[in-house]
């Protein structure tokens, strides 16, 4: 493409060069991104791409890519330096060729059966479907060249007695091989049957860079959408774009919406939650272990009794007995499955009003309120490992 917004150490061709590591070709794909809004998907790789160990078995050794008469602008033409081709990593564009559709027939099938319970998303819909067969790729090779190895005229003798002082030299290890990754870019015209440009901004997924930071963001306790979302601005312009064209603020990619974010959010503080509780648990644990006497006399313990009440006891009048007896009477009455499902059921309704209620002191109650049945949850967990 002629508006290709970077510069291969060598062109060999249209969309078509070379570079020494695999994360400057990585780096030109984040570019191309950006520059064009689009997005590609790895679909095929090998193990190692970019840094493959070229003695663990043997490899073909090439002078040029296909035939000797082919013409294309995107092949390895004849230099004299043989070459081995370790491996290839291939990437589609999102919205090309659906590689899923036998697992997705089994799902709506079991869907259909009854088998598995499928909950659908609301959406923004800028398009009816994301997989609509685009042909756009991107091709990355990973090539060892052996410049000492190189021939000064092109004969059939040359080629196969330089082929074979480089297979001894690889036997004993004495080469010194030129590690490059070969890109082949797709031209703008290989986009076909979506939204290109700033219209397909809105079909971008938020960047892995951007939910990284709203991660730090709520770890820092900046929760608030707007603050989220001005601080998002100020991350894209000082860090990821420092001194560089900034991209549209119609990309999601880099700009996501409020739904995006309120998403992000939400799951950022429930993984730091999860991972408070982690963390406190086994210290509680340990706390419990280290006390020599079982009756922990000293000490005031709150035991449930049922699932209405909660009883203070002096600790002096409960043994190991009667912790027993209050955690067998937890589970007396109905099945402790269908509470628990009733459980879950009003937790998901309480979720999808925390995305509506505006109203910081309500959510404040409705937050204090979780946290006292948090611990009395977790103190009945406890109770139970102790029989």
């Amino acid at each position: 493409m002629a508006d290709r917004p970077f510069t291969f150490l060598e062109t060999l061709g249209e969309n078509f060069g070379y570079v020494f590591s695999v994360e400057e070709a990585y780096k030109f794909i984040g570019e191309l991104e950006t520059k064009t809004t689009t997005k590609f998907t790895c679909y095929t790789t090998v193990k190692d791409f970019g840094a493959i160990d070229y003695t663990k078995r043997s490899h073909k050794i090439c002078w040029e890519d296909g035939k000797k008469d082919e013409q294309s602008s995107r092949r390895i033409a004849f230099t004299g330096i043989p070459y081995m081709c370790l491996g290839e990593k291939k990437y589609d564009c999102q919205h090309g060729k659906d590689r899923n559709v036998s697992l997705k027939r089994k799902r709506r099938q079991a869907a259909e059966n009854g088998d598995i319970v499928v909950t659908k998303k609301r959406r923004v819909q800028v398009q009816s479907i994301r997989k609509v067969n685009c042909t756009a790729r991107i091709k990355l090779r990973e090539i060892l060249m052996f410049p000492e190895f190189k021939i000064l005229k092109d004969t059939e003798w040359r080629r196969k007695f330089s082929s074979s002082k480089l297979r001894a030299a690889l036997k004993t290890g004495n080469v010194h091989p030129e590690r490059r990754i070969y890109i082949e870019f797709p031209s703008n015209s290989d986009h076909q049957n979506h939204l290109v440009g700033e219209a397909g901004g809105m079909c971008q997924p938020v960047d892995k860079r951007i939910i990284y930071r709203i991660h730090e963001l709520v770890a820092d306790g900046i929760k608030d959408v707007n603050q989220v979302r001005h601080q998002l601005e100020l991350f894209v312009k000082n860090v990821l774009f420092r001194d560089k064209e900034l991209p549209k603020t119609t990309n999601r990619r880099f700009y996501p919406t409020t739904k995006d974010i309120r998403t992000h959010v939400y799951q950022a503080t429930v993984k730091n939650r999860k991972s408070s509780q982690e963390s406190s648990v086994p210290d509680q644990l340990a706390s419990s272990t280290d006390t020599p006497d079982v009756s922990m006399v000293d000490h005031e313990l709150p035991i449930m009794e049922s699932r209405v009440s909660v009883v203070e006891l002096p600790i002096s009048n409960v043994t190991f007995e009667t912790i027993q007896a209050n955690a067998v009477g937890l589970s007396e009455g109905d099945d402790p499955q269908v509470e628990g499902q009733k459980c879950r059921d009003l937790l998901e309704q309480i979720k999808q009003l925390t995305f509506e209620v505006q109203d910081k002191e309500v959510l404040a109650r409705v937050n204090s309120r979780f946290q006292e049945v948090l611990d009395e949850m977790q103190l009945s967990c406890c109770v139970r490992q102790c029989r």
